[in-house]
């Protein structure tokens, strides 16, 4: 019986000892998280014609709406969106655009859309907004005459500031 316990303690107790025994290793991970800057204008293939006047007064300009989405990791303050089209706009005649700003963004109209980059919003900080108004106006001075019709590529960018 003496045998049978000792055979069994011994038994027990060295086979604990692999059963308690914990194992660790470590290993190295690697992440990063790379800028993000995206812009989305959604539904924007705009028509714009001027076919109305008031007797006496300029002619009645043209005004539509559309939606864009933007999403930036950025830094405080570190963005900014620009907006131009591929040529100027005939003599008379005037494109404008206004953009609602981003949450902590300041937003400007711009008068009149230039083949030149124009600041439309600053200060853009790190967000994800969508349903996002844009407007686009066409004026026209009766002296701008009867202008065919013809498109423009209007670009918004989103840059460093």
């Amino acid at each position: 019986m003496k045998k049978y316990i000792i055979i069994t303690a011994m038994f027990v107790f060295g086979f604990s000892g692999v059963c308690l025994a914990a194992g660790n290793d470590t290993t190295t991970i690697n992440y990063s998280v790379a800028a993000i800057n995206e812009l989305n204008m959604r539904d924007i293939a705009f028509t714009l014609s001027i076919e109305e006047a008031t007797a006496g007064q300029e002619l009645t300009p043209m005004h539509v709406e559309g939606l864009y989405d933007l999403t930036t990791n950025c830094a405080l303050d570190s963005k900014k969106m620009t907006a131009q089209i591929n040529t100027n706009m005939p003599s008379g005649v005037v494109l404008a655009l206004g953009i609602e700003a981003a949450t902590g963004a300041l937003s400007s109209s711009i008068a009149s859309l230039t083949s030149t980059p124009q600041n439309c919003m600053t200060g853009i900080d790190a967000t994800a907004q969508s349903d996002l108004r844009l407007n686009l106006d066409l004026q026209a001075t009766v002296s701008a005459g009867v202008v065919p019709s013809a498109s423009k590529t209007l670009t918004v960018t989103l840059t460093d500031s």
